[in-house]
Order: structure tokens, then C-alpha cells, then sequence
């Protein structure tokens, strides 16, 4: 393999990597290993990956507005303290433990948590899609899945984004942000292929839909006049991009990144190998295995002139602005971005 500018901040091998949610606040990413289980928060200044453990599987988690977490774990939806000291059950799982799990989920802009299950049997949707108020009540928003995925808002927040990952499917529905329902659902986007599976979403402030495809190896970015099925506007190719269901938002972040300092480049690292931001759109420089490396970023003193802009600030799917990951001192000089408010926020939940 040729030289390369390009250094693993985090090699962590983790088993089921999932869920990045960057905190402006703290300016450290925040992330689960379903399997481990452990809630994790990586800081880029310092290196340092804190694993909080989980008594069960853990699926996603949002940041409260007052600090601490709420997290969905195998039995149910629990908030958690800072150093992920679980506090008190807030919601019960709606299904048998023994064969389902939460999985994917997030806040809308109005703060109530929206978290999906999966039957890990697959042989029946017998999966949903709950919302978990402020005062803890939980509501069915949706039915009839076999694994709950893609979950993002609009930036405009009136219409949901919600995938099947098995069905092959992306549903758009109308939302009411004022009662957190869905009403007439339509068909976003549907493939056939066999790795075409669309899973972990971001919705950036154009309005543009992005999916990670599981075991397909792309992430495709969808137009929000996509509905009936239209093929993608863009498909970007790489493992590095696609192995991780909730690695969409961190491309984004990326897209973002790069437009705004010229002159720096993205770390993406796969299996202890670097993905060269030319790997993008093409190929990847490494086999596929289920190994999880944290993105940052690096200085390229041969880049004579600024990249090409591709994306627009990013929304954090439920409307508000998502701010980027600041990158580690890598030497540059910059000036820093200005600090925009957390994205994924849940409500205090009391």
C-alpha cells in the first residue's frame, strides 16, 4: 500500500459500533457498541475513548437538555447520568426481549425520543417504532417493520424519514410537530438489489436524504422530489462509509468540514488501514470487516488549492443545525467555527 498522509486516532474494534452523536457542548463524540454493550464518549483532543458498560444491549441514546442521557437498552428506554450511571426506567420495551432489541432511534426538534426495534429472528415484522414523551408516555408511531433504521426529519420538520432495512424501503410521511404523529405514508425510495439496504440516515439543510446501505458498501444522498422510487441523484462508494449503520451523519459532518477549511483532509480508517478521501466515489482501500474507526482529520501541506464545496450546512434531521466535529490540533493554522447548539437533543424528561 502506497504511503499515506492519513492517522487512526481510535482503533477500536469495537463489535457493533453505532449511533455518533457529536456534542458542541463537550466537542467530544459520543457513541455505542450494541454488542459490548457500552455507551462510549471519545474526545479527538486527547485520544481518549471512555467506555460507560451497559447491563444489556444498547441501540441509541440522544443527550438531555439538562445533562445525561437517554438511552433505549434491550428491556426498555432508561435515562442515565453523565458517567452513564443508569437512573431510572422511563418506558418498557413493547416486545419479547428474547428475540427483539431497540435499535435505531433520535430526538425530533421538539425534543421527544423516537426510537425503533428489530426482530433479530427476521422472520416476522413484527418490529415498531415508538415516541417517548417528556412524561414518559410511550406511543406506537409505526408497525409492521422488520428492523427500524433511518430515522430523520425534513428541515422545515414536516416530514419524517423512517427505513426498513430487510424491505429494501424508505417511507416519507407527513409530521405534526406539534402532536409528534405521522399521517399519509408514501414510498421515498425502493431497490431491489440485494445489498441495497438502506440503514442508518441524515437529512442534510437542503432537504437531501442520505442512507448508509448495510453490507452494500455506498451511501447514496436522495433528493428530497425522490418520492416513488427515483434512483439516487449520487451514490459514494466505501466500505469506510458504509460499515457503520449511523456513519452517515459523521459523512456529512465530513462534507461540511472540508467545504469550510480548505486545506484539511479526512481521516477515515478501516481495519487499521487509511481510506484516502479519493477511496470515495471509486473504492476502498481495504477489504469489509466489521471494525469501527473514529473519522478526524489532518493537514495536507501539498493541497495548492481549496476543495471542491459539496454540501450545505447540515440540519441534524430534525431541523436544527448540526454543527461539525472540531478536528484535533493537527499543526494548521484557522480559525475556529463558530459553535452552533447541540444536535439530538432529547427533552429533560422531568
Amino acid at each position: 500500500m502506497p504511503a499515506s498522509p492519513f492517522t487512526c486516532v481510535l482503533d477500536v474494534r469495537a463489535s457493533l459500533g453505532e449511533c455518533p452523536v457529536w456534542s458542541v457542548k463537550e466537542q467530544a463524540l459520543y457513541w455505542v457498541d450494541i454488542n459490548a454493550p457500552s455507551l462510549n464518549r471519545f474526545d479527538p483532543a486527547s485520544g481518549r475513548n471512555v467506555a460507560m458498560p451497559m447491563p444489556e444491549a444498547i441501540g441509541c441514546f440522544a443527550l438531555r437538555r439538562s445533562g445525561g442521557f437517554v438511552v433505549a437498552l434491550r428491556g426498555g428506554v432508561w435515562l442515565a447520568d453523565a458517567d452513564g450511571t443508569l437512573g431510572r426506567k422511563v418506558a418498557d420495551a413493547p416486545y419479547d426481549p428474547a428475540h427483539h432489541r431497540f435499535n435505531d432511534g433520535r430526538c425530533d426538534a421538539a425534543g421527544r425520543f423516537f426510537v425503533g426495534s428489530m426482530n433479530e429472528n427476521r422472520d416476522a415484522n413484527s418490529a415498531t417504532l415508538i415516541r417517548v414523551d417528556p412524561d414518559y408516555a410511550a406511543t406506537e408511531v409505526l408497525r409492521d417493520i422488520m428492523i427500524s433504521n433511518g430515522l430523520a426529519w425534513s428541515p422545515d420538520g414536516r416530514t419524517m424519514y423512517h427505513s426498513d432495512t430487510p424491505a429494501h424501503v424508505v417511507r416519507a410521511y407527513d409530521y405534526d410537530a406539534a402532536t409528534g404523529t405521522t399521517s399519509h405514508p408514501r414510498v421515498f425510495a425502493q431497490w431491489t438489489g440485494e445489498t441495497d439496504r438502506p440503514d442508518g440516515a441524515a437529512v442534510d439543510s437542503d432537504g437531501n436524504y442520505w442512507s448508509a446501505f448495510y453490507r452494500g458498501g455506498k451511501v447514496v444522498k436522495l433528493s428530497p422530489q425522490n418520492a416513488g422510487g427515483k434512483p439516487p441523484i449520487r451514490e459514494l462508494a466505501s466500505n469506510a462509509l458504509a460499515f457503520l449503520r449511523g456513519l452517515a451523519p459523521v459523512y456529512r459532518q465530513y462534507l461540511n468540514e472540508r467545504a469550510a477549511h480548505p486545506g484539511m483532509l479526512p481521516v477515515l480508517m478501516l481495519n487499521g488501514h487509511p481510506v484516502a478521501e479519493k477511496a470515495v466515489g471509486r473504492q476502498s482501500a481495504t477489504t469489509f470487516r466489521p471494525v469501527f474507526k473514529i473519522v478526524s482529520w489532518t493537514a495536507r501541506g501539498d493541497l495548492k488549492t481549496p476543495p471542491r464545496q459539496t454540501a450545505a450546512p447540515a440540519t441534524n434531521g430534525a431541523g436544527a443545525a448540526a454543527a461539525p466535529a472540531e478536528r484535533p490540533d493537527t499543526g494548521a493554522t484557522r480559525a475556529a467555527p463558530p459553535k452552533q447548539p447541540d444536535a439530538n437533543i432529547a427533552d429533560d424528561f422531568g
